[in-house]
């Protein structure tokens, strides 16, 4: 039986531009390369900045009394063309997050104003509670355009809030 693919048929579940959006994100992520399962909040966080890939933890003489671990980036060993950067001990990693944590934080008013947007932003519902009223009136959704699906619709929104 022969089977056709047509596009624009029925109404997209998201919005060309954001699936464009997501496909740029996963091809980053793919090029990241493969996360590593150190227990280090630093892991896949450090980048190299020569070669933009990522600093890894290796493990120095870790058969002997002279063991550190040290950051270097992935490319130093595998690479035809080797990367020359240097590496990092975990102190040295530590010292400098914690300096520019210090900058950063600086400011701290500036700095909890700006967190406290960001949630507020992230956590604000009130288009949901636009759609619930729209579905009540019988109108749709305000912000898409396609329409409510009744009860099961109002009840799936009212749980998303």
């Amino acid at each position: 039986m022969p089977q056709y693919y047509v596009e624009n048929s029925n109404p997209a579940i998201i919005e060309p531009e954001e699936w464009d959006r997501v496909q740029i994100e996963l091809a980053r992520r793919r090029d990241i390369g493969k996360a590593t399962f150190c227990n280090s909040p630093f892991s896949t966080k450090i980048f190299c900045g020569d070669c933009d890939s990522r600093y890894t933890p290796i493990d120095w003489h870790f058969t002997d009394k002279c063991r550190r671990l040290v950051w270097q980036c992935i490319n130093k060993f595998h690479n035809e063309v080797k990367c020359t950067t240097t590496h990092f001990t975990e102190k040295q990693i530590k010292e400098k997050f914690l300096e520019l944590f210090a900058i950063y934080f600086a400011d701290r008013k500036a700095t909890i104003d700006t967190l406290r947007y960001v949630q507020k932003t992230l956590t604000d519902t009130d288009f949901i509670d636009d759609d619930i009223e729209a579905c009540d009136r019988g109108n749709g959704y305000p912000h898409r355009n396609d329409t409510a699906d009744g009860d099961a619709e109002r009840l799936r929104l009212r749980e998303q809030r």
